[in-house]
C-alpha cells in the first residue's frame, strides 16, 4: 500500500540518504519528456514529423540514418539552455549525502551552483580521477552528460541509442559501483521522478530489494509523479516504500520539518528563494523560458509567463498606470476583481512580467498550496537589506484571504516595503468577505468586467500580427473587415 507524503518525510533523513534523480525531476524545468525529445529530434535532424515516439528507438534510427553527431547537436541544443526553477532549486539546501541521476541535462549542478553549494559532477570514470581531491557533495551521472559524447571527442558517451544501452556500463564502472555500494549499505534511497516502467530502474529496484531482504541496512523509497497502481504493488511486495506526487509537492512538505533560513540576496540570485517558498512559487524569469501553448491559452486558459513572453497576449487599457504605480508609486498592492473568464490571472501576469523587465524580482503563489506570510516578510527583509524591490502575485487570494491580510497589514507598517503586493480575485467571492483596510488605504482595487474600445483594438492587432493566433481563428471571422470584426458578437 502506498504512502503518504508526509510519511515519506518523516521517514527519510537527507543527510544519510541517497538521492536518484529520474527524468521526471526535470520536466517542471522545461525539460522535454522521453516522447517530447524524440519528436523534437524528428525534427531537427530528420526534418519530419516522428515515426517513432520512444526516444531509445528514436534516437538509434536517427543515428543509423544521419550518424550521431547532429543527433547529439539535436540534444544538447535542447538542454542546455534549460534553468532549474521550482522544487529541484530547493535539493541543495537539504543536505543529500549523495546524487545520482539519470538526466543528461545541467539542472542540478545549476541549482548547487545558485546556493552556493559545492556539487562535484561524476560523469565518466575518468572523473574519478581527475575530481578526486574536490570537496563537495558527489552527483553520479549515470547515463552520461550533454558536456561529454564521443561524438564531441570524449570517450564516454551519452546513453542514447540501443548499442549505448548494451555498452553504457564500459565507461562507467565505478559510477554503478558507486551506486551499488549506496543501494546496498549506505542506508536509506530516494527515487524521484523515474517511472516504474524503466526497465533499467526496475531491475536495480529488484536487485536492491533482494538484498535489502538478506539483511542490508536501510530502505527503498520511490516517489513516483504519474500514479501506477499496476506496478507499485509488485514492487512495494518486495519491501519498496511507493508514495505519489511530484518533486515539487515533496519539496513543500519536506520544507516543513526543516528551518528554512532566509536567503542572502547579496550573494546569490534576487529569484533565490528559502526551502519553504521554492517548491510553491512560480519565478516569472524561470517560467517565461519555458515552451508556450497558446493553443491551451486560445481554449480560455490564462496565459503563461512564456505566453507573454512569446508575445501572444493584448494589452489591457490600466496596464500601464497599474505597472508604474506598483514599480515607482506609493502603492503597496493593487487588486484586480471581476468576474470568471474576465482575464484578471492572464492580466496580472502580464504586468508582473512587465516589472521583472523594470528589474524587480517577481513571484507567484501557486493556488494548489496553502499560503504562509511568515516566510514572505523574511524575503520583505531580505529585499530590503539588500536594497532590491519584489512583487508577488496572489491569484484567487480568496482561498487564503485571512493569511493575504496578515501579509499586506505587515508590509503597511513599514515605511517603504520592498515587497508589494498584486491580488485577483473573483468578485463573488470577494465582496461579502473581510478584507484588509490597508487595501485600499495603501492601494487600488481596479474592477475588470468588458473590453474596453482600446483593449478590443489590441486583441483585433494580436491577431493581424500573430501568424500562431491567427491559424486558431476561424476563417470566416478573418474574411471580415477590420469594422466588421470589431462589431461581431461574442
Amino acid at each position: 500500500m502506498s504512502i503518504t507524503l508526509e510519511a515519506l518525510r518523516s521517514a527519510i533523513t537527507p543527510s544519510r540518504t541517497a538521492l536518484i534523480l529520474g527524468a521526471g525531476a526535470s520536466v517542471p524545468s522545461g525539460a522535454p519528456n522521453g516522447e517530447q525529445l524524440a519528436a523534437s529530434l524528428w525534427k531537427k535532424v530528420a526534418g519530419s514529423d516522428p515515426q517513432s515516439n520512444d526516444f531509445l528507438d528514436t534516437a538509434s534510427i536517427l543515428v543509423h540514418r544521419h550518424s550521431r553527431r547532429p543527433v547529439v547537436d539535436a540534444v544538447v541544443a535542447t538542454l542546455r539552455p534549460l534553468r532549474p526553477t521550482g522544487g529541484i532549486l530547493a535539493l541543495p539546501q537539504l543536505g543529500w549525502s549523495k546524487l545520482f541521476t539519470t538526466n543528461f541535462d545541467l539542472l542540478v549542478e545549476a541549482s548547487y551552483k545558485e546556493a552556493g553549494i559545492p556539487l562535484v559532477p561524476i560523469r565518466s570514470n575518468y572523473d574519478f580521477t581527475t575530481k578526486e581531491r574536490e570537496t563537495g557533495t558527489r552527483l553520479y551521472k549515470i547515463h552520461g552528460c550533454i558536456t561529454q559524447d564521443e561524438s564531441l571527442g570524449h570517450k564516454a558517451s551519452m546513453l542514447l541509442t540501443e548499442d549505448d544501452s548494451s555498452t553504457h556500463k564500459r565507461y562507467r564502472q565505478a559510477l554503478f559501483a558507486e551506486l551499488q555500494a549506496s543501494l546496498l549499505a549506505q542506508g536509506d534511497v530516494l527515487i524521484i521522478g523515474q517511472s516504474l516502467r524503466d526497465r533499467h530502474l526496475s531491475d536495480l529496484v529488484r536487485e536492491v530489494l533482494s538484498a535489502k531482504m538478506e539483511g542490508a541496512p536501510g530502505n527503498v523509497y520511490v516517489l513516483v509523479y504519474d500514479r501506477d497502481d499496476i506496478r507499485a504493488p509488485l514492487l512495494e511486495s518486495k519491501g519498496a516504500r511507493i508514495a505519489f506526487g511530484g518533486l515539487d509537492e515533496f519539496l513543500h512538505v519536506m520544507a516543513t520539518s526543516h528551518r528554512s533560513e532566509p536567503v542572502n540576496l547579496t550573494t546569490v540570485s534576487a529569484e533565490a528563494l528559502p526551502l519553504d517558498l521554492v517548491g510553491n512559487t512560480f519565478d516569472v524569469e524561470a517560467q517565461a523560458r519555458l515552451s508556450p501553448n497558446i493553443v491551451r491559452m486560445f481554449n480560455g486558459g490564462p496565459a503563461s509567463y512564456a505566453d507573454i513572453a512569446a508575445g501572444a497576449t493584448f494589452e489591457r487599457a490600466r496596464y500601464q498606470d497599474i505597472t508604474d504605480r506598483l514599480n515607482e508609486g506609493d502603492a503597496l498592492v493593487v487588486g484586480l476583481i471581476g468576474a470568471a473568464g474576465v482575464g484578471k490571472t492572464t492580466f496580472a501576469r502580464q504586468i508582473l512580467y512587465r516589472l521583472r523587465e523594470k528589474g524587480m524580482s517577481s513571484w507567484e503563489h501557486r493556488t494548489d498550496f496553502p499560503f504562509d506570510r511568515s516566510p514572505w516578510i523574511n524575503v520583505e527583509k531580505q529585499l530590503r537589506t539588500s536594497g532590491k524591490r519584489g512583487v508577488l502575485l496572489l491569484d484567487e487570494c480568496t482561498r487564503y484571504l485571512r493569511e493575504t491580510n496578515e501579509l499586506i497589514n505587515r508590509l503597511a507598517e513599514l515605511e517603504n516595503p520592498s515587497l508589494r503586493i498584486l491580488l485577483t480575485a473573483n468578485s463573488s467571492q470577494w465582496a461579502p468577505r473581510i478584507k484588509s483596510p490597508n487595501i485600499f488605504a495603501k492601494g487600488i482595487v481596479n474592477e475588470l468586467s468588458r473590453l474596453e474600445v482600446p483593449e478590443i483594438n489590441s486583441l483585433l492587432n494580436l491577431l493581424a500580427f500573430n501568424q500562431e493566433i491567427a491559424r486558431l481563428v476561424h476563417s470566416d471571422f478573418k474574411r471580415l473587415s477590420r469594422a466588421e470584426q470589431f462589431d461581431a458578437p461574442t
